[in-house]
């Protein structure tokens, strides 16, 4: 039994090391925090790129100045932040788009397409997927309108501006009290989700 945990144990690094990691939605703010290995993951995330165990392990020794540090307790950290559903894990690097105002397109039928699923009934018979086929959740109209707007260039004052126009957005406070925000305030994390999932085309 202690051979097959070890097994267990050595299966799991394994499958970890050969993942890459993204942060779900970037629009999130994280805190500095003292430990040092759960920092060098939060700065990861703060850079909006994929990332391995491999560059974790990179900017934990900067932090440390070379201090030995343990293992495990990185990819139980690493662990940790896939459960709490801060990061997700991919099996390859993923190209980044990143939104240029003026420029940034998404195609007609790619909106029209999460429109259909995310509006109109369509996640009963079909879902959505990123380019490189993996399964897509989490979408909303906040996605719809931002990908409609798309088909043609905009600035991003202009995106701000249609999305509070037309976007309510509601927030819980801690005390519990549901309040209405700016639909300006969700532009940001939608336009990262839209570059990482590589639905925006810079042609």
């Amino acid at each position: 039994q202690a051979h097959l945990l070890r097994h267990n144990e050595e299966f799991l690094i394994e499958t970890i090391d050969s993942l890459y990691f993204g942060m779900v939605n970037k629009g999130k703010e994280l805190k500095d925090t003292d430990n040092a290995i759960e920092q060098a993951i939060v700065n990861q995330c703060r850079k909006g790129e994929f990332f391995n165990v491999a560059d974790c392990k990179a900017e934990l020794e900067r932090l440390q100045n070379g201090v030995e540090y343990n293992e495990i307790e990185l990819y139980s950290m690493l662990i940790r932040f896939l459960l709490c559903g801060f990061i997700v894990p991919v099996t390859e690097k993923k190209e980044i788009t990143t939104f240029q105002e003026g420029m940034s397109t998404v195609p007609k039928e790619m909106a029209n397409y999460v429109q259909t699923v995310v509006d109109r009934g369509g996640d009963k018979f079909i879902n959505i997927s990123d380019l490189y086929n993996d399964s897509i959740t989490g979408f909303n109209s906040g996605h719809v309108l931002m990908m409609k707007e798309l088909e043609t260039p905009k600035t991003l004052e202009e995106l701000y501006i249609l999305a509070d126009e037309k976007l309510k957005v509601n927030e819980t406070e801690s005390s519990g009290k549901v309040v209405e925000i700016a639909g300006r305030t969700v532009v940001d994390g939608v336009l990262d989700d839209l570059g990482r999932l590589g639905f925006l085309c810079n042609k």
